[in-house]
């Protein structure tokens, strides 16, 4: 139940960054809620295939899902922000 509301913040979050950024913010979210289960989901299925712990289990799919968000937010991050590319789209063709 705390993973949800995690999620819906975590996911909130990237729609502001991706705003920010200038790229379509649902876009953003869905990678985001998708990268996470995919990655809770491969993270629980190792888990499974060393150890019959389900505490175990439950965390290792928990710190993957963590890692998907992660990988996405890197990829968002790298991106230029919106202002800048205006900036440099308005300085081509004019003299400094």
């Amino acid at each position: 139940m705390i993973e949800i509301f995690a999620l819906y913040f975590i996911i909130r979050k990237m729609g502001l960054l991706a705003v920010q950024k200038g790229q379509p913010a649902n876009k953003w979210k869905w990678y985001t809620f998708f990268s996470w289960v995919g990655a809770e989901l491969l993270g629980i299925m190792v888990s499974f295939s060393l150890t019959n712990n389900l505490i175990m289990n439950a965390v290792s799919g928990l710190v993957c899902a963590f890692g998907g968000y992660l990988f996405v937010k890197y990829q968002l991050e790298q991106m230029p922000d919106k202002e800048t590319i205006t900036h440099w789209m308005d300085k081509i063709g004019k003299e400094d």
